[in-house]
């Protein structure tokens, strides 16, 4: 929890606290008008990095390694990247497998193979964030990568230019054509 709203009084709360908001409803952040009353009991902590059980990784693909903060770093080998998406589980979680269509809560980064230039991150924005796991809103190597891991999870996928942005990257996206990308994704719940 986070941001503004509700969100941001949930972030100063405690497991096993009872909080009570009046309030009005958009100020709260909630999609409708008026006043309202919202009392929410804080059952559980949502960590803001993997949880999981640390695997050996392939020398011939990217490295990861996380920060004090659980950020992760990625080091890119000195060979050529790999031809197909490929998925590799740097920490392997023991809560429910991601499906298709699933919305999960995540830690993300991701690089170019190539120079290893960071292009997007949740860490740099500071928190979490909620995709659904579908190809109707990510690029299919993103999905390809996670349908499958379980929460808890650190997963990286090297992306194909193919599985990914093409010759069409998101203007201002700093992703340059026909990239090869590296994400390092932390799955920390489901939803």
């Amino acid at each position: 929890m986070g941001g503004t709203g509700f969100g941001a009084l949930l972030a100063c709360a405690h497991v096993g606290d009872r909080v009570a908001v009046v309030g009005q409803a958009a100020a709260l952040g909630f999609n409708t008008s008026g006043s309202i009353v919202v009392v929410a009991d804080v059952v559980e902590q949502t960590p803001t990095k993997s949880t999981g059980t640390p695997q050996d990784q392939d020398p011939a693909l990217p490295t990861v390694e996380d920060k004090a903060d659980g950020e992760p770093e990625i080091t890119i080998p000195d060979t050529d990247a790999p031809t197909k998406t490929t998925a590799e589980v740097i920490k392997q979680g023991d809560g429910d497998v991601i499906e298709d269509g699933d919305t999960a809560l995540v830690q993300y980064k991701g690089v170019a193979y190539k120079g290893g230039k960071e292009f997007d991150s949740s860490w740099s924005k500071g928190s979490p964030t909620t995709f659904t796991i579908s190809n109707s809103g990510l690029i299919p190597g993103f999905v390809k990568g996670l349908v499958g891991q379980k929460i808890g999870s650190q997963v990286m996928i090297v992306v194909t230019p193919e599985d990914g942005y093409g010759a069409n990257p998101p203007e201002g996206s700093g992703i340059p054509a026909n990239a090869t990308l590296v994400f390092v994704v932390d799955l920390l719940a489901k939803g």
